[in-house]
C-alpha cells in the first residue's frame, strides 16, 4: 500500500511514527503547506519508505497531482476539517488508468468518482474490492481545470447587481440542459462492469459485461441522446421485473441484490425497440463503469452544426463571467474610495 498523508502537525507526525514501525506499507508520503516541517518529520524518521512534500490542501487540483505524483492507494487528511471538501473531491478523482472499450470507441482515461455501486454491491455480492470509474476525456477535463483556474468552481457567493450568486451555479445556469443535447452529439456510450478474478477451473479471468448504445440510434428511435437513454433503460426493465414478481425486495436496493433471470437481455432488447426492430448490444448491464466517447468520423454538417452550438454555449458562459468580474471590479474600487477616504480623515 502507498499512503499520503495530508498535513504533518500533530496528528500526521504521530500517525507517521505509529506506522514507522509497521510494515503493512511500501511508501508513505508526508505533505504539508510548510514543505520544510514535511522534511523534517521525514529527516526524524530515519525510514526511506517515507517522503516530504509541499501541497497547499485547499487546491484540489494540487491534491490531485500530488496523488498522481506519489501513485498513493490511500489519502489520509491529518489537517483542519476545514479542508475536508478539496481532499475528498480530489479522492475520486485518483487511480486514473486507460480502458479500451469496445466498438470503436477505443482507450479513454477513467478516473475514480463517487457512485453508489461501490457502498452496495459488496453489501450482496462476495468481492475484495469495487470501484467506480468514469471517462472523462482530456478535453472536458481541460474544462474542468480552466474553470478552476478562473474561480469559477467557487461556491462562495458574489454578489451581482444585487443579487448574491456562486460562480459555480452562473456556470451550471449557463450550460445547456443534457436532455436537449442529442443533436449535437454524435459517436456511442458504453457503460459496463468489468469482473476480474479466478476463473471455475482457478486460472485468473477476466470478464468485461458491457452495454453500448449509439447515439444517432438512440435520437431516431426515441429522440433522447444515448448517455441519458442508457441511464433510463435500467429503471425501466428493473420496474418491470418487480411488476412481473420476479424481483422482490424492500429497501434500497441495487440489480445486485436480485437473483439473476433468465431472458434478461431479451427485455432490453424488447425495451429497446422502437419502430424499428433496432437491438441493444451487450447484456442488461446495470453500470458500474460509465464512458462517453464522440467519434471523429461524423459528417461535415453535424460537426459545423455542433462548433455554433458550442460557440453559443461559451457565449452565454462568457457573459455570466463577465457580470462576476465587473461585480469584482465595482467592489475593489469601493474599496479603494474606502481606503482612500480613511487616509483623508487621518491627514486631516
Amino acid at each position: 500500500m502507498r499512503i499520503l498523508v495530508v498535513g504533518t502537525g500533530g496528528v500526521g507526525s504521530a500517525f507517521a511514527s505509529i506506522a514507522q514501525r509497521r510494515g503493512f506499507f511500501e511508501h508513505c508520503a508526508l505533505a504539508d503547506y510548510d514543505a520544510a516541517r514535511a522534511r523534517e518529520v521525514v529527516a526524524g524518521l530515519d525510514d526511506d519508505r517515507f517522503s516530504g512534500h509541499g501541497i497547499d490542501a485547499s487546491s484540489k487540483d494540487a491534491v490531485v497531482s500530488l496523488v498522481r505524483e506519489t501513485r498513493v492507494d490511500a489519502v489520509l487528511n491529518a489537517v483542519d476539517p476545514l479542508f475536508n471538501v478539496p481532499i475528498f473531491d480530489a479522492a475520486p478523482f485518483s487511480e486514473p488508468e486507460v480502458f479500451d472499450f469496445p466498438e470503436g470507441i477505443g482507450p479513454v482515461e477513467c478516473v475514480n468518482v463517487e457512485h453508489e455501486e461501490v457502498l452496495l454491491v459488496p453489501r450482496f455480492i462476495e468481492c475484495k474490492r469495487v470501484t467506480f470509474k468514469y471517462g472523462l476525456g482530456d478535453e472536458f477535463i481541460d474544462v474542468l481545470k480552466t474553470l478552476h483556474s478562473l474561480g469559477l468552481d467557487s461556491k462562495e457567493a458574489v454578489n451581482v447587481k444585487g443579487v448574491a450568486v456562486a460562480p459555480r451555479d452562473v456556470v451550471a445556469a449557463s450550460r445547456p440542459n443534457p436532455a436537449t443535447l442529442g443533436d449535437r452529439m454524435t459517436g456511442k456510450t458504453c457503460a459496463g462492469t468489468l469482473v476480474t478474478g479466478g476463473g471455475k477451473d482457478g486460472a485468473p479471468r477476466k470478464t468485461y459485461l458491457h452495454h453500448i448504445v449509439d447515439n444517432e440510434w438512440s435520437m431516431r428511435e426515441y429522440g433522447s441522446q444515448a448517455v441519458v437513454w442508457q441511464t433510463a433503460i435500467n429503471p425501466v426493465i428493473a420496474l418491470e421485473l418487480l411488476a412481473s414478481g420476479e424481483w422482490k425486495g424492500t429497501g434500497v436496493l441495487g440489480p445486485e441484490a436480485a437473483a439473476a433471470v433468465p431472458g434478461q437481455a431479451r427485455r432490453v432488447r424488447r425495451a429497446a425497440r422502437g419502430p424499428r426492430a433496432h437491438g441493444v448490444t451487450g447484456h442488461a448491464a446495470f453500470g458500474h463503469l460509465a464512458v462517453e466517447s464522440a467519434q471523429r468520423d461524423h459528417a461535415s454538417m453535424l460537426r459545423r452544426r455542433r462548433e455554433r452550438a458550442t460557440l453559443d454555449d461559451v457565449v452565454e458562459l462568457l457573459r455570466g463571467i463577465g457580470t462576476i468580474l465587473m461585480e469584482i471590479d465595482s467592489k475593489l474600487q469601493r474599496l479603494v474610495r474606502t481606503i482612500e477616504g480613511d487616509d483623508d480623515e487621518e491627514e486631516a
